[in-house]
């Protein structure tokens, strides 16, 4: 039994960006193919990402047998770690980007890519607009009931995949930052599997209140926010980061990090 593990990319390269590999407002898939395509300079996937998140989940991913690692990417579509690729800008996070509905039809393809056999799993633990991606994908029906994600990821919506609860004090109890949750989630279910991760649900429901609200940083605030499945409201985002998480951000940090999202 294989486990396949999705993990997303990262906007963080150790290559220079080729000139005409930057999602645009007037780019279009067949354009973005062909300059992919042109690209001369390639470098193996595990070492063009520099990204702090996805540089541990290598090195979990390395540490583990009986894994295959395949990267979620905004550019390139299901890419596997030591397929040779340009450097490139394009990124979920942004509005400037592919559509979900054409990731699959990216340079390198989507979930067609995955050599999956009776009894494997798949599991992935990224953010949930790499997640909208795959959902859009046309092979995703064919596979779900081999996916394993946790319970805040759009994929989970679907009856016939494996949720995993994430409690909202997750990365306090674990003593990881917001922005490095994701990888920690990995690291702790390739350790012990979902029991590990019902364990630590278990373990958050036992801490003690919360006496102060915790400081946060910019680039924390913005991971968690964009860890959440949807947001109704302004307001009931911050209801919920500053009374239900226990962080302090104000009214406006917050707002900015929804806007710049968006």
């Amino acid at each position: 039994m294989t486990t396949h593990i999705l993990i997303q990319c990262s906007k963080k390269k150790n290559l220079d960006v080729d000139s005409n590999l930057t999602w645009s407002e007037k780019t279009t898939l067949e354009s973005w193919k062909s300059n992919w395509a042109n690209s001369k300079t390639r470098i193996k996937a595990k070492k063009l990402y520099a990204g702090r998140a996805i540089k541990r989940e290598f090195g979990f991913l390395s540490s583990n047998i009986d894994v295959s690692g395949y990267i979620i990417s905004a550019g390139a579509g299901l890419v596997r770690l030591e397929e040779m690729i340009p450097s490139y800008e394009s990124t979920f996070s942004s509005n400037i980007r592919p559509e979900y509905s054409e990731w699959h039809n990216l340079p390198l393809g989507g979930l067609s890519n995955l050599e999956v056999e009776k009894g494997d799993r798949i599991v992935s633990f990224a953010a949930p607009n790499y997640h909208r991606a795959l959902r859009a994908d046309p092979e995703f029906q064919r596979l779900a009931l081999q996916f394993t994600v946790a319970n805040t990821s759009p994929l989970s919506k679907d009856e016939n995949v494996t949720s995993i609860q994430i409690h909202s004090r997750t990365a306090e109890y674990l003593g990881v930052a917001y922005i490095d949750l994701n990888s920690e989630l990995l690291n702790q279910y390739l350790n012990g599997g979902i029991k590990r991760l019902e364990e630590v649900y278990l373990e958050c429901e036992n801490l003690p209140p919360l006496k102060q609200r915790r400081k946060i940083t910019d680039e924390d605030l913005l991971a968690l926010v964009e860890s959440f499945e949807s947001i109704s409201s302004i307001t009931n985002s911050v209801k919920y980061i500053r009374h239900t998480l226990g962080i302090s951000a104000s009214y406006e940090r917050i707002r900015d990090a929804i806007h710049q999202l968006r």
